[in-house]
């Protein structure tokens, strides 16, 4: 799972001939998200000789948006503007660099992600929604909003934005083959009979590797009997946690479209696990039995959560900044039982970091475990 900046999927509306305003379509259910009026800019525009956001009236009158680099001379105290259509003038803002360092860090403070200074044009594409559907004439008045009276409602919004849905079905595959041949039979070796076995998978976007963690089970239990009971919903739980509210929503669903089952899911476990309704596929209720959702910020106070046996946290520290790494780690070892394992990404490593955990393998499978 990864907990990467999002990349913008929305698409146009056309609008009737009698009416200006641009409709921004939601990615997950295919309604509007919300619709901008001419009056949600300013009536008066500076000209500029910069390249920046700028409306193109579509087959329908509606303006839309499109976007390319402006040069380094928009690099002001202050947001300035332009843009217009054939009937009125429009504004569009341009952050400037004093509001591009207060919005990496409130990204950071509200997400965790650590954003470097070149992504001066990502943010502004990204946040242009917001700056449509809160009536914002500058990025600053944003930021206050996000800081202030609107934080309640702005922050998850801003999260849902600056974090994308990306992942797939047994990523890696080798860590989930480690978890089903060698760490979960050891676990269930050293734990009592009366415990259950905690599972969680951080920053799971939406829901493939707590369902893929959850698969992983039932083919164990399938092929000895001692492992039976490890499919009844109360022997073993698995949660899963994203610091976005869409995302969590989308996982308790549990149903996917044809793209996301072409991504990492053979058609044995797809046909195994998912039943087909219509153009989607979702997941079984045996699967999700075993799985349970919610919203969680890795930022804050991570202990009612509870203790884990394993916690998959993979492709997610990647985004965090050197100190927050230091610090989340630091968390996830008070998560984690004595002889608990830490499955990161393939790629990651600990290495350069001061952690409570050491570095094991198995197979082609490294984990970590707390120090002695």
């Amino acid at each position: 799972m990864d907990y990467k900046p999002y990349q913008s999927s929305t698409s146009q509306q056309p609008a009737s001939s009698n009416t200006q305003s641009t409709s921004v379509t939601s990615t997950t259910s295919g309604t509007p998200a919300f619709v901008m009026p001419v009056s949600a800019f300013p009536s008066t525009a500076k000209p500029s000789t910069n390249t920046v956001p700028s409306p193109t009236a579509n087959s329908g009158g509606t303006p839309s948006f499109q976007f390319s680099q402006h040069s380094a001379s928009s690099h002001s105290s202050s947001s300035s503007y332009t843009a217009s259509n054939s009937n009125s003038n429009q504004a569009v803002p341009v952050m400037s660099t004093n509001e591009l360092t207060e919005l990496r860090k409130l990204v950071e403070d509200v997400c965790g992600i650590h954003l470097e200074a070149d992504k001066q044009y990502l943010l502004e594409t990204r946040l242009l929604k917001l700056l449509i559907e809160y009536n914002c004439s500058s990025y600053t008045q944003l930021i206050q909003l996000c800081r202030g009276a609107k934080q309640n409602e702005l922050r998850p919004k801003l999260v849902d934005l600056m974090t994308t849905k990306e992942t797939m079905w047994f990523r890696d595959e080798h860590p989930y083959e480690t978890f089903k041949t060698h760490i979960l039979p050891e676990l269930l070796k050293n734990r009592a009979a009366t415990d259950t076995i905690r599972i969680w998978s951080a920053a799971c976007s939406t829901g493939q590797e707590p369902y893929s963690i959850s698969m992983c089970v039932h083919e164990l239990a399938s092929t000895t009997a001692i492992y039976n009971d490890l499919t009844n919903g109360q022997r073993l739980k698995i949660k899963g946690t994203d610091i976005a509210p869409s995302s969590i929503l989308l996982s308790k669903m549990g149903r996917y479209d044809m793209v996301a089952m072409g991504r990492g899911i053979s058609d044995i476990r797809k046909n195994k696990f998912f039943t087909q309704q219509g153009r989607a596929w979702a997941v079984k209720d045996e699967v999700k039995k075993l799985t349970e959702f919610e919203q969680a910020n890795l930022q804050a106070d991570l202990s009612p959560l509870g203790l884990f046996d394993v916690i998959f946290m993979r492709n997610v520290a990647i985004y965090f900044s050197k100190e927050f790494k230091i610090q989340l780690y630091a968390k996830l070892a008070k998560q984690l039982k004595p002889n608990g394992y830490l499955i990161i990404g393939s790629t990651e490593s600990l290495v350069g970091i001061e952690t409570p955990f050491k570095l094991e393998m198995h197979d082609k499978t490294s984990f970590y475990r707390l120090k002695k």
